[in-house]
């Protein structure tokens, strides 16, 4: 391409992806989604090795990445989507509720667009997967300082960063932005179920419960709940 892209979408095997974010850094580009899956969820050393790789070299060019194993975003605000989703077939107005999630079909299937159906308008979602660089937090302080979005929805398969939580959960308090959470892995079956699914190690339930009370953070049990 002529110019360096603003936002480049990688749909490649995974042992072609850090190749590819090569070529995203050498020419210049500031962001990149992976799509792809295969790496720390999927268990292996290898998967895990690969994703690693994947955080040291976000840090070391400050290219950011979200991803892998993710379905992107929905920008809703000014029209642009970076998303393998068919929920967006039809564009929808844009509203003031903000989405985030680690899964890209819970996030976009069971919150976005079951919200949308129930008559709420969404500004931005986001589906970030195994969050090698970018993690939830990113996109909900994103939100939080964001003049489109008044409400933060979150559907969490982990937290990995508590003290961070708390500075983000602080300032969405102080611009009077409520964050409503869905945290997966109330049980072991739970925990295992993210494991595998975006290699998140869900933690104990009853710290995340107590710490999300702390913060101000409403929590809610489904899917359903979350967007009513």
């Amino acid at each position: 391409v002529p110019q360096a892209p603003d936002h480049v979408g990688i749909v490649v095997p995974a042992e072609r992806v850090m190749g590819i974010l090569e070529d995203c850094a050498a020419r210049g580009a500031k962001f990149a989604t992976v799509y792809t899956g295969g790496f720390a969820e999927a268990g292996t050393p290898q998967g895990r090795a690969m994703q690693a790789a994947i955080t040291a070299f976000a840090r070391e060019t400050g290219l950011r990445i979200m991803g892998p194993n993710c379905n992107g975003m929905v920008n809703f605000i000014d029209g642009f989507t970076m998303t393998t989703s068919a929920t967006v077939a039809t564009r929808q107005a844009a509203g003031n509720v903000g989405v985030v999630a680690q899964s890209g079909g819970a996030g976009q299937v069971n919150v976005m667009w079951r919200a949308q159906e129930a008559g709420i308008g969404i500004s931005y979602e986001v589906s970030c997967g195994n969050s090698a660089d970018l993690n939830i937090l990113d996109f909900m302080h994103f939100m939080v300082e964001d003049a489109a979005t008044h409400v933060i929805m979150v559907l969490a398969e982990n937290i990995p960063d508590g003290p961070r939580l708390f500075e983000v959960a602080r300032l969405a308090a102080e611009r009077e932005k409520p964050i409503v959470m869905l945290k997966l892995g109330r049980t072991a079956a739970g925990s295992r179920a993210a494991a595998s699914h975006t290699g998140a190690m869900a933690g104990a339930d009853e710290v995340c419960d107590a710490a999300l009370r702390q913060c101000g953070i409403i929590r809610v049990d489904d899917c359903n709940e979350l967007y009513e």
